[in-house]
């Protein structure tokens, strides 16, 4: 089996552990980032946390922009896009994400807060 394949494998079978079970947030409202393709974590909760732009893939999910999410998807992400939106839609607050506008305004708000700022 070659590198792509086994990666592929592996990725798979990671994306049906985790989201067999995925769920809304809990009563806490912590956002549960295991369940996200290992290569995404960091760049999705910097966004959420301290409303930092991630990468080209993650902002055009964030968008709601297919056609760029698609096109900019490497070979594991395109295969997981569907679950990926679908721990968006469990894990997310419904302002951080689904349109231009919305992540936008999500990063000023994080911006204008200082959320992540040193002292």
């Amino acid at each position: 089996m070659g590198l792509v394949e086994e990666a592929l494998n592996n990725s798979l079978l990671w994306s049906m552990e985790l989201f067999d079970d995925l769920e809304m947030r809990g009563a806490t409202g912590e956002i549960d980032y295991a369940g996200l393709p290992p290569s995404l974590r960091s760049g999705m909760k910097i966004y959420v946390e301290d409303g930092i732009v991630p990468g080209h893939f993650l902002t055009a999910v964030l968008m709601d922009y297919l056609k760029e999410a698609v096109l900019t998807a490497d070979d594991q992400n395109i295969i997981l896009l569907p679950r990926i939106v679908r721990w968006c839609v469990y894990q997310l607050p419904t302002t951080a994400w689904g349109s231009p506008e919305e992540v936008r305004a999500w990063i000023a708000l994080r911006k204008l807060e200082g959320i992540g700022e040193g002292p």
